[in-house]
């Protein structure tokens, strides 16, 4: 009766604590209670409060004995207890000095060494004090090598590898912690998962995630984060958004293109509410255009305009984000996909978009394509002004064929000053090559250029007229190739 009346008053007491939310390791008016119990009695009294859950009370308890039995027959027990529920309790400090305390008191203990060793490794862990806490966990493995704390063991040198690993990418390069994350790897992969609880064998897969993700290989970090955030309780939308954009970025800096646009994708529909949703949406459409620009050049016509055509419709989703930061390159990647699929009045309308913008950076290339878009439309006048816009950027970014398009458009335009400037510069092109053929030994019998037949084109035109191969388009004679693709419904003359 006695022993369930302090049982009684033990729970009332460490309810009122446990409300308070402090953990008092030396609660001296509490040993009055243990008064007149037996050594039995009181070692049956602090088991049963760390069974229930009452660790503040345990530790009291157990600390009532070792003062009172000073050579009590359970004072290893309950020393190893009372390390332990400072431990439960989340009192790492005193978890620390109690688990010391038991080292120096009991130091050739074969029934606790091996987990007092343990315990005082994850102590060490949790308290940031990695080295300390890898010194311990590696003396354990050594001494004990076939311990049932093993794979337990390993995951806390993992984890107390990683954040050290991480201190080191904050504090220098991640090249210097690389040799860290992949020590992290080795760690996390050798042992059991089976072995471990659950909530380490679940942040195990997190860690490894990262761990591979700073060695720059992404194709291993998807694979644990997928296990990762199939998890029951792993729907947290701020994990999983991290998780996706940091694959996104993985595959984007190897390269993988068509990966990172696929994740890029994930954050958009996934996450559409999230900061990074606009920025994943260009880039989302950004590594697919780089994805088709890298890939198999050899992909028919067909292939390639369906493949420009989703991107198109990516960078357009981009554009109803409302953010401004990608716009301007958002106007050139469409006019260039665009002048891929041969449609070039949406492909003028897009590089004049760009030009509305005050970025740059391809400016001068913008000029000469409009250049060529507008000369292969027929827009003499509009061709020559963009020409010329293309020849004020720098002679590094000038297009070698540039003076020699201008040169046929001043012909077609009747431009007589400016024709004879192209003449001038045209002999003195040839006659440079004419010295390169030399050093050759190469020589022709004739040598003409397109000029060359502007003064017979009126009689094609009468051929073609007698042999009706030509129609008439938009005001001009025109020929088409009905095999063709293009051809078929672009003139090729």
């Amino acid at each position: 009766m006695k022993f369930q009346v302090h049982r009684i008053f033990f729970a009332f007491i460490s309810i009122v604590l446990l409300t308070a939310g402090v953990f008092v390791p030396h609660l001296f008016a509490q040993c009055f209670l243990t008064e007149g119990l037996s050594e039995e009695q009181q070692t049956d009294l602090a088991r049963q409060m760390f069974e229930d859950g009452l660790y503040q009370e345990a530790w009291n308890t157990s600390s009532c004995y070792l003062q009172e039995f000073r050579s009590g027959k359970s004072r290893e027990n309950m020393m190893f207890l009372q390390a332990r529920a400072s431990q439960q309790a989340g009192s790492l400090n005193q978890a620390l000095r109690d688990l010391q305390k038991f080292q120096k008191n009991f130091p050739g203990s074969r029934k606790y060494q091996e987990e007092v060793l343990f315990r005082k490794g994850v102590v060490l862990a949790r308290m940031q004090q990695y080295s300390g806490a890898l010194q311990t966990l590696k003396l354990l493995l050594r001494e004990y090598p076939a311990s049932k704390f093993k794979d337990e063991s390993l995951y806390w040198q993992g984890f107390v590898t990683f954040y050290r690993a991480e201190l080191i990418r904050q504090e220098t390069t991640l090249k210097e912690a690389v040799p860290e994350f992949r020590q992290v790897s080795r760690q996390l992969e050798t042992l059991d998962p089976e072995n471990l609880p659950q909530q380490q064998a679940e942040e195990r897969l997190n860690l490894l995630g990262w761990a591979w993700l700073f060695q720059q290989n992404p194709e291993r970090s998807e694979g644990y984060w997928d296990a990762y955030l199939k998890l029951p309780g792993k729907e947290d939308p701020e994990t999983a958004l991290n998780i996706k954009h940091n694959l996104a970025l993985g595959f984007q800096k190897k390269q993988n293109y068509s990966k990172a646009s696929e994740y890029f994708g994930r954050v958009v529909e996934e996450h559409p509410k999230s900061e990074l949703a606009p920025g994943a949406s260009f880039w989302r459409a950004e590594t697919r255009f780089a994805a088709v620009a890298s890939s198999d050049k050899k992909k028919s016509g067909s292939a390639r305009i369906k493949e420009n055509k989703i991107t198109l419709d990516y960078f357009r989703k981009y554009q109803t984000t409302g953010d401004q930061q990608y716009l301007p390159v958002t106007n050139y990647r469409m006019g260039l996909l665009f002048q891929q699929s041969e449609n070039n009045n949406d492909a003028i309308n897009a590089f004049q978009d760009y030009l509305n913008h005050d970025d740059s950076t391809y400016r001068v290339e913008v000029h000469y394509r409009l250049g060529s878009l507008f000369q292969d439309e027929d827009r003499t006048e509009e061709a020559i002004q963009s020409f010329r816009q293309h020849l004020q950027g720098s002679p590094d970014a000038v297009f070698e064929d540039v003076h020699y398009r201008l040169g046929l458009l001043y012909q077609q335009n009747g431009d007589e000053e400016n024709t004879s400037l192209w003449q001038k510069i045209r002999d003195l092109s040839l006659g440079s090559f004419e010295e390169i053929y030399q050093l050759l030994d190469v020589s022709f019998d004739y040598s003409h250029g397109e000029s060359f037949y502007r003064d017979q084109v009126e009689d094609v035109y009468e051929s073609l007229l007698k042999h009706k191969i030509c129609t008439e388009d938009q005001g001009a004679l025109v020929v088409f190739h009905p095999e063709h693709k293009r051809f078929a419904k672009q003139p090729f003359i």
